[in-house]
């Protein structure tokens, strides 16, 4: 079954991960570069403050003998999240629990193959997990004193790195409580190690306190809310469907399982099922956090990644309430290896199938996927344009076409890929701090800017300035003599990352009428989606525009929640976060004295949907659709 394990991860590795690199996993190549030289630019992920890149660093020793950042890295995912499942199965054997291993052993296999493609793109969504192998030793010996080390190791350190951990940390944390709660010796070990991870975090997060410039997307504001709580128990399918074994495949069945197989426990161990129980609250109490709602409509960023610990907590519930089920020790065998091997010969017949369905679509607007293969000939091409033109840097500059995820790829991408290649720079959101205060003052010679829409006749009027024939949307600047922010002014183009503290803001409470003459309004729909359908405007019709100086605003509901452009399956608006960062800002564009139009961060702009009604961020110019009456409520009627 071990082996089952490894070739059902190599099939999906060979399928998908060593074809396909997501715009988010490029910043694990480039950390993975970066420490394999000895270089730590900041603590977190770049350009923001929360996820430590674990993934790179477990990469280092593969990186510096030169094997391709493609293929260490999902390696690397994957060992990750597989890992406490083999520590767990191996300890389990090895101590003669062998219903126990196979139940652990046999999960991997069972997953579908969307729970195997979150587990095995680079982004940080298993690290958490991976310490939680490390429960094991707490529960073969829960009563020894090595035990209480080992449990608040692996508390502090998957809390650190993803506390999506704490889904499978709850109940183990809670049976060992509970077996050792008369011990002061238990709380002082658990409460010393966990307060040495909370210091680090402190540490980490200071960091960009005093270095604000490097938080280019900073960290949710965690809320809970019974309205999401509710609505998000509705939705169940979105939070597990991913999570659970192909022969149920159903995420509403994740919670009454659990809940069952808690009751199961109560009668043999009652620490058992109290334990069980407590992680079965947590769960449920996670689906009220506003941040667990964080959705683009896809698996490579799925609410799912905030619940992957739900395979081990099925796991070990099934473990413990085994005894419980009228089931002898051969039937579970055989059971389990005929359930295994039908699930991987599945996923081994249907598995290219399903990933040829989910990267038809590759850019979902907050995330991006792209062929490997064709990335690598975009930047040779680059490359070329740049070497027989003596340039220095390329500056990407997204568009309506190719927004900020689809620059990405050439940004952090090339480089990497080809030793050549030049200096590279994004204008909105570069998450390379050191690059980006670097280069804005820097002056090059020859410099290539890649996306940008200038019309010609602006081109010409630019000295030394020419759009490369035969080349899409490539401009050249030959001799320049300006810094490359104020290069980029000249061409009307801002360096844009989150706005600095301090930097001035004008605020204005505003009604909005879209082309339908219709006030666009707020209201409590569960989805929180931005409307245009109210004849009158009253309390959900009023929002606070602040704009800035840099030409960005952003806009709040009557609850001071921004309007947020990180999209869904429809592109659609929602007003649903409680503070703001690049899909809460938008370009203001001022039409005339009543009228505007809003550029989202994915440089779509924002229309109504005349049937739906929704304000949706997907239309490439502006037209009467896309815009909107301003009437500020101090000159309202």
């Amino acid at each position: 079954m071990f082996l089952l394990v490894i070739i059902d991860r190599l099939f999906l590795l060979f399928n998908f991960n060593f074809q396909y690199v997501g715009s988010d996993d490029l910043i694990f190549w480039q950390g993975a570069a970066d420490y394999s030289k000895g270089i730590f630019h900041e603590p977190y992920f770049y350009g923001q403050n929360y996820n430590f890149m674990l993934e790179s660093l477990v990469a280092v020793p593969f990186i510096k003998p030169g094997i391709p950042f493609q293929y260490v890295l999902p390696v690397c995912s994957s060992f990750i999240i597989l890992f406490p499942f083999f520590l767990f199965a191996c300890l389990f054997f090895k101590n003669g629990n062998i219903i126990e291993s196979f139940i652990f052993l046999s999960l991997p296999l069972l997953l579908p193959v969307e729970y195997g493609l979150m587990t095995s793109i680079t982004r940080g969504f298993t690290s958490g997990l991976f310490f939680s192998g490390l429960f094991v030793f707490c529960l073969i010996a829960p009563e020894r004193k090595r035990s209480y080390w080992i449990c608040a190791s692996a508390l502090a350190l998957g809390y650190l790195f993803n506390p999506n951990s704490l889904v499978f940390a709850v109940p183990i944390v809670t049976y060992l409580f509970l077996k050792n709660y008369k011990r002061p010796s238990f709380y002082f070990i658990n409460l010393l190690l966990i307060a040495c991870a909370l210091l680090i975090e402190y540490f980490a997060k200071r960091f960009y306190l005093l270095n604000p410039d490097y938080n280019v997307c900073a960290m949710w504001i965690l809320q809970f809310s019974w309205q999401d709580l509710l609505s998000n128990l509705e939705e169940l399918e979105k939070f597990f469907g991913y999570l659970t074994p192909v022969f149920w495949h159903s995420g509403y069945i994740v919670l009454p399982v659990l809940i069952i197989l808690s009751i199961a426990c109560w009668k043999e161990d009652w620490r058992k099922g109290v334990s069980l129980s407590t992680g079965v609250i947590f769960i449920i109490v996670l689906l009220g956090i506003n941040k667990v709602g964080d959705d683009a409509g896809t698996v490579f960023l799925s609410s799912a990644r905030m619940f992957l610990g739900i395979p081990l907590f099925l796991a070990l519930a099934f473990s413990w309430s085994k005894n419980r089920i009228p089931v002898s020790n051969k039937s579970w065998t055989a059971i389990l290896l005929i359930l295994s091997s039908t699930a991987f010969i599945f996923k081994a017949a249907l598995g290219d199938a399903i990933v040829k369905r989910i990267t038809v679509k590759t850019n979902y607007a907050a995330i991006a996927i792209k062929n490997i293969s064709e990335l690598d000939c975009d930047c040779l091409r680059l490359q070329d344009v740049a070497r027989q033109n003596n340039v220095d840097l390329i500056i990407l500059v997204p568009s309506a076409e190719l927004n900020v995820p689809a620059m990405e790829f050439y940004n952090y991408g090339c480089s990497l890929l080809e030793k050549e290649f030049p200096s590279t720079l994004l204008s909105i959101y570069e998450k390379r701090t050191w690059i980006y205060q670097k280069e804005k003052k820097a002056v090059h010679q020859n410099i290539l800017i890649y996306g940008s829409e200038i019309a010609s006749w602006e081109i010409k009027n630019i000295a030394n300035t020419s759009l490369l024939p035969n080349q899409h949307r490539l401009i050249l600047i030959k001799d320049n003599k300006l810094s490359t922010q104020d290069l980029l002014r000249s061409f009307r183009i801002l360096l844009k990352r989150n706005i600095p503290p301090g930097n001035r803001v004008t605020k204005k409470t505003i009604w909005l009428k879209a082309s339908n003459n219709k006030y666009v309004c707020a209201d409590d729909n569960p989805n929180n989606i931005i409307l245009a359908n109210r004849d009158e405007a009253h309390e959900w019709e009023t929002f606070i525009l602040s704009s800035f100086e840099n030409g960005d605003c952003t806009i709040q509901s009557y609850k001071n929640l921004y309007w947020s452009a990180e999209l869904g399956s429809k592109n659609e608006i929602t007003a649903g976060r409680n503070e703001f960062g690049p899909w809460e800002k938008f370009i203001l564009i001022r039409l005339n004295n009543n009228h505007l139009a809003l550029k989202a961060a994915n440089g779509k702009y924002l229309g109504l949907n005349v049937q739906s009604t929704f304000i949706i961020a997907d239309r490439d110019s502006i037209g009467e659709n896309e815009k909107f009456e301003l009437t500020s409520t101090s000159q309202a009627p």
